[in-house]
Formats: C-alpha cells, structure tokens, sequence
C-alpha cells in the first residue's frame, strides 16, 4: 500500500471519541461504517480498506451483523483500529464506557443508553 492511501484513512483519534470507544466495544460494524460515511469515506473507500467488496460493505451499514472473526479482524486491521478496542487484544480494555457495564444476557433488550450512545456518534460526525 502506497503512503497517499493510507494518509486518507480516517483519522486515528477519531477512535479514541468515547461514543465511538462505546460502538467498538459493542463491535457494532453497522454504526461504524454510518460513521465513516458521515466523515465523508465511501463505501467503496471502505470496502477496499476492509477488504471486501462494495456490496457487503452496503449489507452491512443497512443492518447486516458481523459476526465471523476473520471479517471482525479485516475491518479493525484495514480501519488501523487498536485490536483491543474490539476485545481482540491480549491487552485489557482501558474504556470506561462499556467494561464497567454488566453484559447482557442472550435475548435480553438492549439497554436504553447504548442506541443514544449510537445516536451521538453519528449526530457528531456532521
């Protein structure tokens, strides 16, 4: 990779915004790539990052979940996003944003705070 690409990737201190600390931590990839969108990145600048294509990229900002590993792993490694952010470090997580909240028990609704959290990093990004 030639050093013009990776001087247009996001910012790094953009992952270090608490909201946006509180959406790694959740690994929510969809409000992510709304966000990255909202700084201005496509989704084919995205998808060439990530490793993926286009329509995936598509998939996953209108809601698709990322659960595999490996796709996890591409978007944090093509994004230049701390391991640890995402709970794929050996390093414990420093955030005070989530770690300091109880996890949820499978099929429990989501608390009321994580979708204003959500909200906030996007509202921020205009």
């Amino acid at each position: 990779m030639n050093t013009i690409q990776a001087q247009q990737r996001p910012d790094p201190a953009e992952w270090e915004r608490p909201e946006l600390r509180a959406v790694l931590a959740a690994r929510n990839i969809t409000v992510l790539f709304r966000f990255l969108q909202k700084l201005g990145f496509s989704q084919q600048k995205i998808a060439a990052w990530c490793g993926m294509s286009q329509p995936e990229v598509s998939a996953i900002i209108h809601g698709r979940q990322v659960q595999a590993y490996d796709v996890l792993e591409r978007v944090v490694v093509g994004l230049g996003i701390p391991r640890t952010y995402v709970g794929l470090g050996f390093k414990a997580c420093t955030c005070t944003c989530t770690c300091e909240t109880p996890r949820r028990e499978a099929g429990a609704p989501e608390p009321d705070s994580r979708p204003e959290c959500e909200q906030g990093v996007l509202r921020r990004a205009r």
